[in-house]
């Protein structure tokens, strides 16, 4: 992912529309790295798509789509087994019940299942904060001006 998300297009050093100043600060950032948006975009949809659209169900109790209060007892009891919400459920298919945290610190709190809050869907918005992070980097490394 490292190699995706930080190869810069080759462009001509004439071109001035390239060259880092404040009046054009982040256009280059999204025109150079087209592809990455392109690929941290779709990867931002997906993951949105699955936690809001979805519709599952966790140990035989259905859970409404965009869940993302803690199960248990939280919320009065309503949502028993939603603990992680469609984070849970998408670990529990991909990796199974015995390969999940199975304590998590919102266990003893909202007496809650097994949950991994660092699961598979997690990945995916540490991967957008980390192209985010190299996008604000360059800012900070190549446009000189930016304390202005």
């Amino acid at each position: 992912l490292m190699i995706i998300f930080t190869e810069p297009l080759n462009v001509n050093n004439n071109d001035s529309f390239f060259k880092p100043n404040v009046s054009n600060l982040f256009i280059p950032e999204i025109v150079i790295y087209w592809k990455q948006w392109l690929i941290a975009s779709c990867i931002l949809l997906t993951n949105l798509l699955l936690v809001f659209l979805m519709k599952y169900s966790i140990h035989n109790e259905e859970c409404p789509k965009g869940y993302l209060g803690p199960g248990g007892i939280g919320d009065y009891g309503k949502h028993l087994q939603c603990t992680g919400g469609a984070h849970a459920y998408v670990d529990l298919k991909l990796f199974g019940h015995k390969h999940i945290y199975q304590y998590p610190t919102c266990h003893d709190l909202y007496a809650t299942k097994a949950y991994d809050p660092e699961g598979f869907l997690g990945s995916l918005t540490a991967t957008m904060l980390t192209f985010f992070g190299i996008l604000v980097g360059r800012v900070l490394t190549i446009y000189k001006d930016h304390k202005r």
